[in-house]
């Protein structure tokens, strides 16, 4: 559950038209022209609040309710009368008398009288207009009295339109906004109504807020809701409350359902005639069909739990369509109070067909009703466990925990438990809490059946234990799982217990036996299929010794994987992992939709960790562009620090360092990669890992004028590297060289980075003869600074490293050379996804549902792409695409 929304009475969001319509009537009866509005519609929908606005809009008239109508003649003689009644249904007949005497002289008083009733929403001509003296027969014959004769207008008051109702749904407690799916549920399943809207943002848990858990259907009706709708309901006879019960269970409006099941209950369909004449229902062409959502919401959940499992029982028992099969199936399950085999059975059928289909989050839903109806304790925490597997393929996180936590609750078996441990310290971990993952994944290390086993889950353990900072408890595991893969012979063991090991000797500054170790495995086939996370740890470690091509076939093998098989459980790391290869070979545009699309799916899976990782490596990204709105918006979608990796604790400020370096802000870089070097030391981030972020600060310190903090910096940074370091990082320590250098040793430093630096890592390869040529120009060696620098500018041009290109370029032209006009900046991923997204005519809300972003954010793109392309509306921007199709995007 989650805060309420708070609003009070002033509160009328989305109602300008209704307003006008109040402000018109007061304005005339201030002029001498009396009359009245009836304001209607559903229980709930704002008809108080409106009364609300006229006693506020009507300052300085005389207030008059209903127990005062007797005196507004008198009244009426010395200044304007306001008269408000709400439930104007429920009038006294004193006061309907009064008000039949003065109707056919208010058009001549300066009266205004504005009324309130929940009339049928389906009354015809419900829009502003003349009401005839004789209404329909559903209004009540008291309000219908009271109108008689009076200039009145009726103003049926809707649910709010889709801003106003997305706004109220976006200002709940915690100001987080549900997913932009539940969003468009919502407004549908309420048509706009407010307070079930309002009510809903405290009712909803944070898996359903989110999208990641199915929503129930109907929607919950909270007690406010509740007790608007009670006179609506109240009085009616048992037969009627047991067919709108039913009418109200059935997921499908057909008439041929609810009246078969009403005929098993041996209720007549006759009896759902009181409820038609209420407005509640309207029973025509076969179907029956609810007034509003709203109402049937109100009707299944007022409804006692008994009587719901009897509409339940029935409506099974009257679906025979084959097609209709699992509706039968939840409907059994939900009429089931107890244990029931035959039903069980069925839900294990659902739950193999959605997961065939792919739809995890239904299985995790057959799974765990079939083990709510499971007598048997031992398959009870079966059925328990493979819902919570189901709910980890489908992101919902604290669901499977809840599972797991019930599953180990009923088992007796060691070996059960061991496995809900594995699964628990998995969950743990991409939520972001390696402490927890570490204990469950070290209890299912004892419940091991055989070494193998064993080897594979004390590998996770020292995995987790490097996310905890316990480099050297994750090293005593790392290396016990190695010998218990050895001695069981078992490959796959063996390529876990490696791989982990590698991982770890690369965190603890011994790159060479890591490399050693990397060569053992690549020397022999992997397992089939090998396990994503182990491809991408793999992957990742050799991006740090240098080996890219090795990565990049690592990487890409874990992101081809059949996902099918377990949903997308790691896909987000893997993703992240290729992202961050191809930020170091250049291939940016590729970095960016890897980078984004691992954001979104480790979003959508609740995977904090992944996310984190995901949002730094594109936060890198956009600070190398120097794009400071793309950055900041990346840290705006930042989980909570605590779930946050030690990688991106230290690849975050790096960021921002990087950041600020690029645009000429030197103490900022400074202060933010300080930042970032602390984290590293505090984490004992891997040397290789850390020594792009130690050159930045460096280079941030020389550019500051602080030359003796610089040089002591790069003496610690030249401290941690050894021979068996891979090329690049030595080439980085070589360029700080030689931008602390001078005469002759500026080449020969300089050479040495270069050398270094292949064309196949284009921005360290720009950056280093960039810093060449600009030591070589305030050398005063103007023609020997243009081949570095004009190297530097095409490369940097290439990725589309704005800011460094725009260095490049004004360090090139102070040589006296004629630079060339640079080219129209690109667009990123992302906003290649908003344009198409605007050239195939979708508006900004649609663009944001398309592409699961807010509408501020599809916002923000748009302002780039118009700045970018030149561009001043939506209509040339489409012309322009037409005419550059290379910059739309596929999707």
């Amino acid at each position: 559950m989650r805060p309420s929304t708070t609003h009070n009475g002033d509160d009328l969001l989305g109602r300008a038209a209704e307003r006008r319509v109040l402000d018109g009537l007061l304005t005339a009866a201030r002029a001498g022209t009396g009359g009245a509005v009836l304001i209607h519609g559903e229980p709930g929908i704002g008809k108080t609040a409106l009364l609300r606005y006229a006693v506020r809009a009507g300052a300085g008239m005389t207030l008059v309710g209903d127990s005062g109508l007797g005196a507004v003649p008198d009244l009426a003689r010395r200044r304007p009368v306001l008269v408000v009644v709400d439930d104007a249904d429920l009038l006294q007949p004193s006061s309907v008398a009064v008000l039949r005497q003065i109707a056919g002289r208010v058009a001549a008083w300066p009266v205004a009288i504005v009324l309130a009733s929940a009339l049928p929403d389906a009354l015809p001509g419900s829009v502003p207009g003349a009401l005839p003296g004789a209404l329909p027969g559903a209004v009540p014959d008291v309000l219908a009295a009271a109108l008689s004769g009076l200039p009145v207008q009726r103003l049926r008051v809707p649910g709010l339109d889709p801003d106003a109702a997305r706004s109220l749904l976006g200002s709940r407690g915690d100001g987080v906004p549900p997913a932009p799916s539940v969003a468009d549920a919502l407004l549908r399943g309420t048509r706009g109504h407010p307070l079930a809207l309002r009510e809903l943002t405290a009712l909803l848990p944070d898996g359903q807020w989110s999208g990641r858990d199915p929503l129930p259907d109907p929607l919950p009706a909270g007690p406010g809701l509740r007790h608007a709708y009670r006179r609506r309901l109240q009085g009616l006879p048992e037969p009627c409350r047991l067919a709108l019960a039913v009418a109200a269970t059935s997921v499908r409006p057909d008439q041929e359902h609810v009246v078969g099941a009403l005929r098993a209950l041996g209720v007549d369909r006759e009896h759902l005639r009181d409820a038609e004449k209420r407005g509640l229902v309207q029973v025509m062409a076969g179907r029956v069909e609810f007034d509003h959502p709203v109402t049937r919401s109100v009707v299944y959940y007022t409804a006692p739990a008994l009587l719901r499992r009897t509409a339940h029982r029935a409506l099974a028992g009257v679906i025979d369509e084959p097609h209709l099969e699992e509706l039968r199936v939840w409907h059994l399950a939900a009429a089931a109070s107890g244990p029931d085999q035959a039903t069980t059975r069925l839900l294990d059928q659902v739950a193999d067909a959605a997961r065939h289909r792919g739809e995890r989050s239904a299985a995790a839903r057959a799974m765990s009703q079939a083990a709510r109806l499971t007598a048997d304790p031992e398959e009870r925490a079966r059925r328990l466990l493979q819902a919570a597997r189901d709910a980890v393929s489908a992101g919902r996180l604290p669901a499977a925990l809840l599972w797991l936590a019930q599953a180990s609750a009923e088992t007796a078996s060691a070996a059960l438990r061991g496995e809900i441990d594995v699964e628990r310290g998995r969950v743990e971990l991409w939520q972001g809490n390696p402490t927890a993952a570490y204990e469950a994944l070290t209890r299912a290390t004892r419940a091991a059946a055989g070494r193998a086993e064993a080897a594979v889950r004390r590998s996770g353990a020292a995995t987790a234990a490097v996310l905890a900072g316990w480099l050297d408890l994750a090293a005593c595991d790392a290396r016990a799982a190695l010998v218990l893969a050895e001695r069981s012979g078992d490959s796959a063991a063996l390529f876990a217990a490696r791989v982990t090991l590698a991982h770890l000797l690369l965190r603890r500054g011994a790159p060479g036996e890591a490399a050693t170790l990397i060569a053992t495995v690549r020397a022999e086939p992997p397992p089939d299929p090998a396990p994503p996370e182990l491809l991408t740890l793999l992957g990742v470690g050799e991006i740090w010794l240098g080996d890219l091509p090795a990565a990049h076939g690592h990487l890409t093998a874990a992101v081809a994987l059949d996902w099918s098989r377990e949903g997308a459980r790691p896909l987000g790391w893997c993703l992240a992992g290729l992202a961050e290869l191809e930020l170091w070979t250049g291939d940016w545009p590729r970095a960016d939709a890897h980078a984004a699309e691992a954001a979104r799916i480790s979003a959508d899976l609740g995977q904090s960790m992944a996310l984190a990782q995901a949002l730094a490596v594109a936060a890198r990204l956009e600070a190398l562009r120097g794009r400071r709105d793309g950055h900041a918006h990346l840290l705006r979608r930042l989980p909570p620090e605590r779930s946050w990796p030690d990688r991106a604790r230290v690849q975050l400020p790096a960021a921002a360092g990087l950041l600020h370096l690029g645009l000429g802000e030197h103490p900022e870089a400074v202060r933010h990669l300080l930042e970032a070097d602390a984290a590293a030391t505090t984490a004992r981030m891997c040397p290789e890992a850390a020594v792009p972020y130690r050159g930045d600060l460096v280079e941030a310190l020389a550019r500051s004028g602080l030359l003796t903090e610089a040089r002591d910096r790069l003496a610690r940074l030249e401290a941690t590297l050894t021979a068996d370091d891979p090329p690049w990082s030595r080439g980085v320590a070589a360029r700080c060289h030689g931008m602390l250098a001078d005469g002759d040793e500026i080449d020969r430093r300089f050479a040495e980075a270069a050398s270094l630096h292949p064309p196949s890592m284009p921005f360290e390869f720009a950056r280093t003869r960039l810093c060449w040529g600009e030591a070589l120009r305030r050398a005063r060696r103007r023609t020997d600074a243009r081949t570095p620098l004009r190297a530097a500018l095409d490369a940097f041009t290439a990725v589309g490293a704005e800011p460094w290109t725009a260095r490049a370029a004004a360090e090139l032209a102070a040589t006296g050379e004629t630079v060339p006009p640079a080219p129209p900046p690109r667009l990123t991923h992302q906003e290649r996804a908003v344009a198409g997204a605007v050239y195939r005519g979708l508006s900004n809300p649609e663009a944001a549902t398309a592409l699961f972003l807010s509408r501020k954010t599809v916002e923000a793109h748009l302002s780039h792409i118009y700045q970018k392309l030149g561009v001043r509306s939506r209509t040339q921007l489409v012309r322009y695409l037409a005419a550059n199709p290379t910059d739309l995007d596929a999707r």
